[in-house]
């Protein structure tokens, strides 16, 4: 059985008090077991069990009650009974992902025999649009309504934008962060506003767990310094020959300056790129644990 919609104006509706009060429960029940076209099989025994299992009553003519005002229409094709339920599609909002109707429509002959009357408005869930042969007019938006969510659009992809956002804040795998960002909305039945931002919200919090998941990376290579070949002091060599400051006036061998110019300038790169690196971390939100 399904969850349909009920309004208050059913229990005051004089027309529908005349059916007896368990016809009326079934009538309702007949909602619960309609697909989203309003079918279903017309078996009363089954249709007894699924809405009044508890009670004493004749299922048929209770149908039969129902369908003499009109409310539900009995119709045989190829030999197998069903209902329909009179302008269903107008009281009810299917889900989205509730299965099409497998059950044939009945025949427009039966359809015309039955007065085109439904229960009084004050039970209808959408109002009927009189047939004045212009398209009706569309009822203005309000400046405070918010925009409504949707499921996962079917031509979603991973747009320009996405891109040079994901290239700015540094991310890459775009295409595996949006296999599972996909599969996940359309799994979980997602809605959003803005898809774009929802997919960003997932590579930023690393939804696919890919950098959780990524091999620890291997320690750098020590890095062997060398003298300059070009340098005036040492010619290469990586040691220069300088008096002794003993007084002693003997000439002793030292480590020539070009080494640590090079090492004392890989370190001041290395604290600007950890500089860099840790404002972009403040600039982003951190990654929540899966």
């Amino acid at each position: 059985m399904r969850s349909r919609n009920i309004k208050p104006g059913f229990f005051k509706n004089d027309e529908l008090a005349e059916i007896d009060p368990l016809g009326r429960i079934l009538f309702i029940g007949l909602w619960c077991l309609a697909d989203r076209d309003g079918r279903l099989e017309s078996r009363s025994k089954k249709i007894k069990a699924e809405v009044l299992p508890y009670d004493t009553c004749n299922i048929t003519k209770l149908l039969r009650d129902l369908e003499a005002k009109n409310f539900i229409i009995q119709y045989s094709v190829n030999g197998c009974n069903y209902i329909q339920i009179n302008n269903f599609q107008k009281h009810q909002h299917p889900h989205i992902k509730e299965a099409e109707s497998t059950i044939p429509a009945p025949d427009l002959h039966q359809i015309d025999m039955v007065r085109k009357r439904l229960i009084p408005d004050s039970l209808l869930l959408i109002p009927d649009i009189p047939d004045s042969g212009s398209p009706p007019v569309p009822k203005p938006v309000s400046k405070n309504s918010k925009p409504q969510k949707t499921y996962l659009p079917e031509n979603f992809s991973i747009s320009p934008e996405v891109v040079s956002w994901a290239e700015k804040k540094g991310f890459d795998r775009l295409d595996d962060h949006f296999e599972f960002f996909k599969d996940s909305s359309i799994a979980k039945a997602y809605q959003y506003v803005d898809w774009d931002a929802a997919f960003k919200n997932a590579i930023r919090n690393d939804w696919a767990r890919i950098r959780a998941n990524a091999p620890p990376r291997e320690p750098p290579e020590p890095k062997i310094y060398k003298p300059l070949p070009d340098c005036p002091q040492c010619h290469g060599k990586g040691y220069c020959q300088k008096p002794s400051k003993d007084g002693t006036g003997r000439i002793v061998a030292t480590k020539c300056g070009c080494i640590h110019e090079q090492i004392e300038r890989d370190r001041l790169q290395t604290d600007n790129q950890e500089r860099q690196n840790t404002q972009r971390r403040a600039n982003s939100p951190g990654v929540n644990p899966a």
